[in-house]
């Protein structure tokens, strides 16, 4: 900028600032003559709340005077207060209602016995109870090695004696048992496994390591993929205020861990990692956002992307609803097309009916998807995995409010009051068919007859 230039910018600046100081006089002034006006006005007049309308004042020459004294005002802003918190308080009742525990005394059954679950799996035609313990959000993965199958989940602290006491905790609400912890588990054959201890807590989130504080110290959903290219393992969980996607430092699934996203990664619900076949990876969270990570992991590639499945289905309250479901997001590829999972409850209102595994197809992975299909009930937030053999399985868990349902008559059966599962605590496999047919279109189905067909509580219907 020229002097001549800056000193005309100077003096400009001088006329412009002298003209706001004068119109700030003039309103000061105003306003102390509106004020004495005022206090006038109001000592000639008294003024009462009105019985009708308690939060309008009305001139006491136009109506019967009330007094109001301070007790009478609190009294008056009690009922408004009340009348405020009205709807904030019919959402929580809600809340605590949908996560009411049923009291019970029942103990899970056991596990099948390895026999069964060695011919289960080579049949893979039925729904195998694979491995006790309090575990939601089941997620397994195979190794590097190929010789072991990796299994994590949302759980309870490491030796919590809950886990025992009250095996049918549902994991919400106050008296939730989930703790800080991703405890890791190993097999070779899905039938008997190998405790590997915690190998992460929230102390070692990006969040915790900048020192910030975690009020609610608690790990939902992880998921540990092999990123081959790089040669490590890739952890992400919630809760969406301290999640993670953390690096290990070789093919040991343990720390120390790292943190490429570095505080980038966003508040992400229910993340998910999907790898294409040439290499680029992507980022799933809620239901749905997907966008793709940079090649080094530091940061995304571009812009999220919203995709939903085409066309809706009616609310509950009437109002169409465009996505696949509330959480549990994940893909997987078939016959060269891009497989989005979704989560959610067959009433489409929360904890009631059954927790159920829905899906829609596109042939890029930003979409258009197609329709809303059904996957299979009772698997709501499991994991689709191929076993060794190359078999599609999905992983099945205990949500309810009340303890498992009997499998005998649960087809025909309605179980929308409440949320219900036929699902032992623990971890079950469910056999999927995945295939693509002849039409070119991706089928998935759970083979198991008791997950194969949506229950009379599902609001949306579904051909054959």
């Amino acid at each position: 900028m020229s002097r001549r230039l800056y000193s005309s910018f100077q003096r400009s600046n001088h006329r412009q600032n002298e003209s706001i100081k004068i119109t700030h006089i003039q309103t000061f002034q105003f306003c102390l003559a509106f004020a004495g006006f005022l206090s006038i006005l109001l000592l000639s007049r008294r003024f009462v709340v009105g019985e009708d309308c308690p939060h309008v004042l009305v001139r006491s020459s136009d109506r019967k005077v009330i007094e109001s004294p301070a007790k009478k005002r609190a009294k008056v802003h009690k009922v408004l207060f009340a009348r405020a918190a009205q709807p904030v308080a019919k959402a929580d009742q809600l809340k605590k209602k949908a996560f009411k525990e049923v009291p019970t005394d029942r103990k899970p059954a056991p596990v099948m016995d390895a026999e069964t679950i060695r011919a289960g799996i080579k049949s893979h035609d039925k729904a195998l109870y694979i491995k006790s313990g309090w575990i939601r959000d089941p997620f397994i993965s195979i190794g590097p090695e190929r010789k072991y199958y990796y299994l994590t989940g949302t759980q309870p602290r490491q030796g919590d004696p809950r886990e025992a006491k009250n095996p049918y905790n549902i994991g919400l609400g106050e008296e939730s048992i989930v703790g800080h912890q991703v405890r890791l588990w190993r097999s070779r054959d899905l039938i008997q496994w190998e405790s590997l201890g915690p190998i992460f807590t929230v102390d070692d989130t990006m969040k915790a390591k900048s020192g910030k504080k975690i009020p609610k110290r608690l790990i939902w959903a992880p998921e540990v993929h092999w990123l081959a290219d790089k040669g490590c393992w890739a952890l992400v969980h919630c809760p969406k205020k301290h999640s993670s996607l953390a690096l290990t430092s070789g093919a040991e699934l343990q720390g120390p861990w790292k943190h490429p996203m570095a505080g980038n990664m966003g508040q992400r619900h229910d993340p998910s990692i999907f790898t294409d076949d040439d290499g680029a990876r992507y980022l799933l969270w809620e239901n749905t956002f997907i966008a793709p990570l940079n090649n080094d992991l530091t940061g995304y590639a571009a812009e999220p992307v919203r995709i939903d499945p085409a066309g809706s289905r009616p609310g509950p309250d009437g109002k169409p609803i465009s996505h696949i479901g509330h959480e549990g997001a994940t893909m997987i590829k078939v016959g060269g097309k891009y497989v989005h999972l979704g989560t959610a409850w067959s009433t489409d209102q929360g904890r009631k009916g059954s927790y159920n595994l829905y899906y829609c197809v596109a042939d890029t992975i930003t979409g258009p998807y197609g329709p809303r299909k059904f996957a299979g009930r009772f698997l709501g937030h499991g994991t689709p995995f191929k076993d060794m053999n190359g078999q599609w399985w999905c992983t099945a868990f205990f949500n309810g409010n009340v303890p498992p349902e009997p499998r005998d008559g649960i087809v025909s059966r309605n179980i929308g009051d409440n949320a219900r599962t036929i699902n032992e605590q623990g971890v079950t496999i469910v056999p999927l068919d995945v295939r693509v047919l002849d039409n070119g279109e991706v089928s998935i189905r759970a083979k198991d007859p008791a997950y194969a067909t949506p229950g009379p509580d599902e609001v949306q219907q579904f051909g054959p």
